[in-house]
């Protein structure tokens, strides 16, 4: 596998050690031994990984990591610190500012190409479109949040969840529950813009679940329109029985016939205010919490977050509002 790595190091000898082990699987290195520099390097060379080390005079390696994902042009690159700091308190602030991966010092030069060849692969899996919604999939998501979030901008996060459709997959089939993960992508695209919002951002992480990134002041709107647009559309996937009993005759978890609710769209909204969020995992977690919440009402549910928004951390139990649509 080839591919372009540059090194960050203001130590020389560990750039080159770095380079030997890389160059021999057929991995271009471009070695910076000025901190200060370093960034500037990453927007010239466009590399695949950038690997940096963390203590270093001027610049250090998580202020770089932050700037790196902080600009649109370099804020998908793929980053991983060498360091001889393996269980400090730095590494695990470091990859909440956006690393990927860490290794320590002194390191195996297997262990590096292996780590440096699962990061060339995460870049490229950055890139790809979810083969069934053709939208930004789960590691473009998580880059992008980050790069919102480190502009101290405020935005809000629609996290977005089918309930009742694994019963629905089960009984309709694979074919029938990919139609309606297609409809629903192409729906949220179509609500964007028939909104013009700005700057909007949505994507798909997996299976029944999506989220989309709008401004604060409109995400209310955009959420109750799609979710008309579910209640509207959705119908089109059920059998004419099924649409006029309201429910799915399914099988449960335990093998038992049993009936489920038609599928329904679950939300969850997160208004992200500059220093509400320390890394996006909380801003994941609590959109689980949410979605699930909603997830236990029936039909069509929004749930907001309504924490205070300068708070550094969030309640084990947020507080939440429910918006109904009726």
């Amino acid at each position: 596998m080839a591919g372009r790595v540059l090194i960050v190091d203001d130590e020389p000898d560990q750039t080159e050690l770095v380079q030997i082990a890389l160059e021999g699987t057929g991995i271009e290195c471009i070695r910076i031994h000025q901190p200060d520099t370093a960034f500037d390097a990453v927007k010239q060379h466009n590399p695949d990984v950038v690997i940096l080390d963390i203590m270093m005079p001027g610049t250090n390696g998580l202020d770089l990591c932050r700037a790196i994902r902080k600009d649109r042009d370099t804020y998908r690159i793929p980053v991983m610190f060498l360091t001889v700091w393996e269980d400090d308190p730095e590494v695990l602030h470091g990859l909440n500012q956006g690393a990927d991966s860490y290794l320590a010092k002194p390191f195996k030069p297997p262990v590096l190409v292996s780590h440096v060849r699962e990061m060339i692969q995460l870049g490229q899996s950055i890139e790809r479109l979810n083969p069934v919604s053709s939208m930004p999939s789960h590691e473009a998501i998580k880059r992008e949040l980050l790069h919102r979030l480190l502009h101290d901008n405020s935005f809000a996060v629609c996290g977005m969840q089918i309930s009742s459709f694994h019963p629905f997959r089960k009984e309709y089939g694979r074919t029938d529950a990919e139609r309606m993960i297609r409809w629903l992508a192409e729906t949220i695209q179509s609500v964007i813009e028939e909104k013009s919002l700005e700057n909007p951002f949505a994507g798909h992480i997996g299976g029944e679940h999506f989220v989309a990134i709008v401004p604060g002041e409109e995400v209310r709107d955009f959420a109750e329109a799609l979710s008309q647009s579910f209640d509207q559309g959705s119908s089109r996937f059920y059998r004419q029985l099924d649409r006029q009993r309201g429910y799915i005759l399914s099988k449960s978890k335990e093998g038992a016939r049993r009936n489920f609710p038609l599928p329904a769209l679950s939300m969850g909204i997160v208004h992200c205010e500059p220093g509400a969020f320390r890394n996006i995992s909380e801003i994941f977690h609590l959109i689980d919490q949410l979605c699930a919440q909603a997830s236990l009402s029936e039909g069509e549910q929004i749930f907001s977050d309504r924490r205070g928004t300068t708070s550094p951390c969030f309640p084990e139990d947020p507080e939440v509002v429910e918006d109904n649509n009726d």
